[in-house]
């Protein structure tokens, strides 16, 4: 196997089309490129690119998923690509994600999406304030109607707030500028693979689902006490923009 060098490896090519430039967000581009390396499907497991393919092979060759996985980690060349890696693990093959992936993942942007434009029912009186996004929020993507109660609350118990408040908190280091490589801790590695789903969740998710990986997102900031560095800023620019898509008026 040879081991791959990441984003600035001189002979990276074609087969490692540097993020942006084939159009498409940073982790469908990665699945590609694994794609191209060994049989799908490829999904993001325990910080890895994982696939099954070894047991489709093992059973056409009537041998064990664990030597076919051996095999394939032995033979695929990872030279220029987004992986450092490759690990057999009891029949699956894993592609190590290389520090330039994470590098790239920490700057890439999050854009926003199709608005949510649902009605929502007038604000109920109460005697504390609910602000308005986190109503809407709650409203569009709760099964049912939010209490007020619940849509006034100011700390974590309120989810629309918790992902308002993670990204204002947040929100200033991006106006530091573009983060620049450091060396990620296991926490921040986790958070940018979480926060690296959001175009794709963009796209397939319900605004109640959108809503609950938002909020999963922000519970791990708080989990993994990351308030400072690239990953915070990633995790800021996501939170902001999608609960800019579920709060518009």
């Amino acid at each position: 196997m040879k081991h791959g060098t990441g984003r600035n490896d001189a002979d990276q090519g074609a087969r490692c089309a540097p993020f942006g430039l084939s159009g498409g967000d940073l982790l469908t581009e990665t699945i590609r490129q694994a794609e191209t390396l060994a049989p799908g499907p490829w999904r993001v497991h325990n910080g890895c690119l994982a696939t099954p393919a070894p047991f489709r092979v093992a059973k056409e060759r009537q041998t064990s998923a664990e030597v076919c996985a051996q095999t394939l980690a032995a033979s695929v060349d990872l030279t220029g690509t987004w992986f450092s890696e490759a690990v057999p693990a009891g029949g699956y093959l894993n592609l190590v994600f290389a520090s330039e992936w994470y590098d790239a993942a920490a700057r890439e942007p999050a854009q926003v999406g199709t608005m949510a434009t649902s009605p929502v029912p007038p604000i109920p009186d109460f005697p504390a304030e609910i602000f308005a996004g986190d109503w809407r929020c709650l409203c569009r993507t709760q099964k049912k109607c939010p209490t007020a109660q619940l849509a006034a609350r100011q700390d974590a118990g309120n989810p629309a707030w918790l992902v308002r408040y993670t990204a204002q908190r947040l929100q200033r280091l991006a106006e530091r500028g573009a983060p620049v490589s450091q060396v990620w801790t296991e926490g921040e590695q986790a958070l940018l693979l979480l926060a690296a789903e959001f175009a794709q969740r963009q796209e397939r998710d319900t605004p109640g689902q959108l809503f609950r990986y938002l909020v999963e997102l922000a519970r791990q900031v708080w989990q993994v006490r990351c308030f400072a560095g690239g990953a915070a800023v990633r995790c800021a620019w996501v939170l902001a923009a999608g609960y800019a898509e579920l709060s518009q008026a």
